[in-house]
């Protein structure tokens, strides 16, 4: 039922839990203009929220269907979808991309590994020849311009977070070896058999289901420290930053082309989706569904890079396909969780030690990273209540 007549808020969610639901209404009271969360133990679902309106107009009320961009909270679908092909002996990680994709040579490309692209390490956070911002919607294109691309240090001398490209050089290595697109692939080995409504390349006929993203009205929260360090390192012309953020600048309307929904740029899914999918990591299946192995899964975890970061300016740590948890991305007090953010706020995870997932997506975009402050009021109210 509804909570609020201004504010609709529907779901269920376990009495132990009132904590998250007050956050969840306060949040769409402060900040979020809609949003959905999720929260599963032992694979059970404690948590299902979703509420406010899917547009600034306020005309359509979020629904328990309602699609929204994940950003890179995308991008350990593509990890578990890499990983799945290394457990199958289809992809090995410590081959050189070259061998799958032959045309990845060059520029000091040779070097760079299949792990070092699930861990941020393969130098090319960014790419540094003009193009348009449209042309992120052509995989083709994307992948002859990262095909021309030097890298910007030795692959696995370092790391630094790779916020666009990862998507391309992981998906174009997955299209390769298995014959899929990532897209097709996810469908079919990840998203279809854990009954996920999570899309990468929604369909003509779910268009209609994705809320429209909007950036949070000026003045209302202000930049997260990390965050404004990092726009200003973008703002400089030459620095990997420059190239991995703000090169080719982004249309303000980004997140609502409808080229981008189609595009595989991005996943456009549900919260539930989100904790379901971290729900079959945190206890190793899901109804039957394991997507990994538990000695695969605990290599997808394992630490594989910590500390600065050259593409964000500041220490990050990452698995093959995760980012773990530190200081920089507090998801709860367990040390071995495991997840991502994405742009504007969203945020998924699984704490293997509780046997807990969360999911969290909304619509308007806040100027964080590593998780947004709507994100980790949800987050702290969850932990406050076990």
């Amino acid at each position: 039922m509804s909570t609020t007549v201004d504010t609709p808020v529907f779901g269920v969610c376990e009495a132990r839990f009132e904590k998250v639901r007050a956050a969840f209404v306060e949040n769409l009271r402060a900040l979020d203009l809609g949003a959905g969360v999720s929260v599963c133990i032992d694979g059970t679902p404690v948590v299902d929220l979703w509420g406010g309106w899917t547009g600034e107009t306020r005309q359509r009320p979020w629904a328990a269907d309602t699609l929204c961009f994940y950003a890179s909270s995308t991008k350990p679908f593509l990890g578990v979808a890499l990983m799945q092909l290394v457990e199958r002996g289809l992809a090995e990680l410590d081959a050189p991309v070259s061998r799958y994709w032959p045309g990845f040579v060059g520029g000091g490309k040779d070097a760079v590994t299949v792990r070092h692209l699930l861990s941020h390490h393969g130098g090319l956070p960014g790419i540094s020849a003009d193009y348009a911002y449209e042309t992120q919607f052509d995989w083709e294109a994307m992948v002859r311009l990262l095909e021309a691309q030097a890298v910007f240090w030795p692959p696995g001398e370092a790391h630094g977070y790779h916020p666009v490209t990862y998507m391309f050089l992981v998906g174009e290595t997955i299209r390769r070896v298995s014959g899929q697109t990532p897209g097709d692939y996810l469908r079919q080995h990840v998203a279809g058999p854990l009954g996920l409504d999570m899309h990468l390349g929604v369909a003509e006929a779910d268009l209609a289901r994705i809320a429209d993203a909007s950036p949070v009205p000026p003045g209302l929260i202000p930049p997260s420290p990390g965050y404004a360090e990092l726009m200003a390192r973008a703002a400089e012309p030459g620095s990997i930053a420059y190239y991995a953020f703000a090169r080719p600048p982004a249309p303000p309307d980004a997140a609502n082309l409808t080229a981008m929904r189609l595009s595989q740029i991005t996943a456009h899914g549900t919260a539930r989706a989100l904790g379901r999918f971290y729900a079959a990591l945190a206890g190793g299946a899901l109804d039957g569904v394991q997507l990994l192995a538990p000695e695969t899964l605990a290599l997808a975890r394992a630490e594989q890079g910590y500390g600065p970061d050259m593409t964000l300016g500041h220490a990050s740590r990452f698995g093959l396909g995760f980012m773990l948890r530190h200081e920089g991305f507090a998801i709860g007090p367990s040390p071995n969780a495991f997840g991502h953010s994405g742009a504007g706020g969203s945020l998924g995870f699984a704490d293997p030690d509780r046997r807990l997932a969360f999911g969290y997506v909304m619509n308007r975009v806040k100027p964080s990273g590593g998780g947004s402050v709507t994100a980790h009021a949800l987050v702290a109210a969850l932990y406050d209540s076990l």
